[in-house]
């Protein structure tokens, strides 16, 4: 009687688990640079490629008073979902400061313990679903923090002069950041130059959503529900 309440347990478990978590090979976009826990990089061009399937998106503003006066923007923040079943994490920096400040870096967080490459593009109006716009505004240099497995992505705009900072009135190019990471959950982004404003955005993680947690639990009842059925059935 064991053997028959075992062998209808494992398959539902092995299904919902299927539901939980995708182990794929890594994806990567073409023209995205490896970017490794202290690393420094120039970023590649991912202009054109398909995206893969949007997740989800979210537009968040920022108004922060500083030293020097006020910085105003929004930062966009999606997730897509490449063949493969890993995710890339998407972002664009708006500037509209009223006192002509220019943003100088976005860093992004949470990304400690994943792999991640790093990319922009120009034609975020492709981005169907979305409301990403083009802009000829690319990072100079991207970079990742030490600290807490790398947990920090950062992209810079003045790392060879200001002539491609962030201007009041323009957007960022969209920037990108492939993982390794299947699940996704709300982080930061943070638009940065005489301050530092700091908004909700996406960042992968491992714990699977609630909702699939949810599915898996009721296919296990449902499972075991089954093998009591059958058995109380002879």
């Amino acid at each position: 009687m064991k053997k028959n309440f075992r062998s209808l347990i494992l398959p539902g478990a092995l299904v919902c688990l299927g539901v939980l978590h995708v182990s794929p090979a890594r994806a990567t976009l073409v023209g995205d640079v490896a970017l490794a826990p202290g690393g420094n990089v120039f970023p590649g061009s991912v202009t054109g490629d398909a995206p893969g399937t949007l997740e989800a998106d979210q537009v968040q503003p920022f108004s922060i008073s500083t030293s020097v006066g006020t910085m105003n923007g929004t930062i966009e923040s999606a997730v897509y979902m490449e063949s493969g079943g890993t995710l890339d994490f998407y972002y664009q920096v708006s500037n509209t400061s009223p006192d002509g400040d220019n943003f100088s870096r976005n860093s992004d967080s949470n990304f400690g313990g994943f792999l991640t490459d790093v990319g922009f593009r120009t034609d975020g109006s492709s981005l169907t679903g979305t409301t990403f716009t083009d802009s000829a505004f690319i990072p100079d240099t991207a970079d990742r923090s030490t600290t807490n497995g790398g947990a920090v992505v950062g992209f810079n705009f003045n790392s060879f002069g200001t002539l491609d900072e962030i201007p009041p009135g323009a957007k960022s190019s969209v920037l990108v950041i492939t993982t390794n990471a299947t699940h996704f959950m709300l982080g930061t982004a943070s638009a940065i130059d005489s301050g530092t404003a700091t908004v909700a955005a996406f960042e992968p993680t491992n714990v699977p959503e609630p909702t699939s947690i949810v599915l898996f639990g009721s296919g296990l009842l449902l499972s075991v529900g089954l093998a009591r059925s059958r058995r109380f059935s002879r």
